[in-house]
């Protein structure tokens, strides 16, 4: 689930997001205990907060944190005894920082 909220005040604007990833289970048919010690995957969230300024109607600033909170993905165990997580589906960089300068000719 993701869900924004985004506020606009003259030339500035801010992005508060949130993202959620639910709670699932390794394998739907092994039953905790008894196939496998814990079956289960933990839900993680995200907090994302961005904001900007238009300077003119040609150039913009910007700044963006990614993982506010820097939330690790949960440690997700594989069929090969390794461990590790799915980047596909969970952030793997951790806190995140970007900035810059749109611009238009």
């Amino acid at each position: 689930m993701t869900l924004s909220a985004t506020y606009a005040a003259g030339p500035w604007e801010g992005t508060v997001q949130g993202r959620l990833i639910g709670q699932a289970k390794l394998n739907n048919l092994w039953v905790s205990g008894v196939n496998v010690d814990n079956n289960d995957v933990p839900a993680v969230a995200y907090l994302d907060l961005r904001g900007s300024y238009k300077w003119n109607d040609n150039l913009q600033f910007y700044v963006a944190v990614d993982n506010v909170n820097n939330t690790p993905p949960p440690n997700i165990p594989s069929t090969s005894g390794a461990t590790g997580t799915n980047f596909l589906y969970y952030d793997g960089l951790g806190r995140d920082y970007r900035g810059g300068i749109r611009f238009s000719f």
